[in-house]
């Protein structure tokens, strides 16, 4: 009897993950729910000066969320290929993370939602993007190659 022999197909390039990035990723996850989950110091802030400064940790907090998002579904490439679909796939999934992590501060004693907190954290998000589409030499194709 002749053996059957099974080809080995490699998975889609969009579908591939990396492995590091992605348990990273996944402990950066779970580092902010932890961050999330601590109930606030108690310092009030009315002014909208002092609590926009005391704010703005979002934006490097979710620039790395999304950075290592972008590594794990990119291989460790970034936007070297498929530009457009990685980008709007990182930005989509790390926004919703925020979200999410906005929403549950419903549930944590002394913390309220911030719509402020949710655009700051898309600012860190975009602009992690924003400096892997200029750093890195994508497909020539129009549209970023999909």
């Amino acid at each position: 009897m002749a053996r059957a022999h099974r080809r080995h197909t490699p998975l889609p390039e969009a579908t591939a993950l990396d492995l590091r990035y992605g348990l990273l990723a996944l402990a950066y996850l779970a580092m902010i729910f932890w961050l999330t989950s601590r109930p606030e110091l108690g310092i009030a802030a009315h002014d909208l000066g002092v609590r926009l400064a005391r704010s703005l940790h979002h934006v490097p907090l979710y620039a790395g969320l999304g950075f290592f998002l972008l590594q794990a579904i990119s291989r460790g490439e970034a936007l070297a290929g498929q530009r457009l679909r990685r980008a709007a796939f990182t930005f989509v999934g790390a926004g919703a993370f925020a979200a999410l992590a906005e929403w549950h501060q419903v549930y944590v004693p002394g913390r309220d939602p911030s719509l402020t907190n949710f655009l700051l954290d898309l600012v860190g998000i975009a602009g992690v993007l924003l400096v892997c589409w200029l750093g890195t030499e994508g497909d020539k194709g129009v549209g970023g190659g999909s």
